[in-house]
């Protein structure tokens, strides 16, 4: 059985700090907290992040490594494509209106609901499958992006987007765009060093 450090690596790489972050949003925002706003926009980053990222790096690795990859892998899609939609349900909302708050609420628990299954199924699954070796590397892609503290804009997205603010209107879709590209590129890296 593989140690628990790479698989804590590659948990905390994809889920658990979008997770504490979403728990943390939802909180603030809930006692109307001046940096609340700027945190759903960091949040709104990092949950399309890690829907990119995952299907990336994580979901070839999993049907590739796994008896059941590709179940496993549509469950997977079909999660992150919720995860993707209840992004999408924050745009344009007013803030102070109670909607805002159920929004975010439903994204927090989509987000803990998608790491809890994942700390128990498919993580497991693949540090049974593959050395630690590669488990480090697989959480390698998603790892640099975790970066502490107030976030800004993607140096990609028009200047109309602020993640500062609550998300506008088509911010998923720019954001997504950003990120693919960025993904394409980190893929590109990631496959010459494998």
């Amino acid at each position: 059985m593989s140690s628990r450090v790479p698989l804590d690596a590659l948990f905390a790489g994809y889920l658990h700090d979008l997770a504490e972050l979403a728990e943390l949003a939802r909180d603030e925002h809930a006692e109307g907290l001046r940096g609340a706003r700027a945190l759903v926009g960091k949040l709104v980053l990092e949950a399309l992040r890690v829907s990119v990222d995952e299907r990336h790096f994580l979901l070839p690795v999993v049907q590739e490594a796994l008896a059941d990859g590709a179940d496993r892998s549509r469950g997977i899609v079909a999660d992150l494509d919720e995860l993707e939609a209840k992004v999408v349900a924050l745009e344009g909302l007013d803030p102070t209106t109670p909607a805002a708050g159920a929004a975010l609420e439903e994204l927090t628990e989509t987000v803990v609901a998608l790491a809890r299954e994942q700390r128990a199924g498919v993580l497991p699954a693949l540090a049974e499958a593959v050395d630690d070796r590669e488990l480090v590397a697989l959480a390698a892609p998603a790892s640099p992006t975790q970066q502490a503290g107030t976030t800004h804009s993607h140096p990609k997205l028009p200047p109309q987007y602020d993640l500062q603010q609550w998300p506008t209107r088509g911010l998923a879709r720019v954001t997504r765009e950003a990120l693919e590209h960025e993904a394409r590129i980190r893929e590109a890296d990631f496959s010459s060093t494998s």
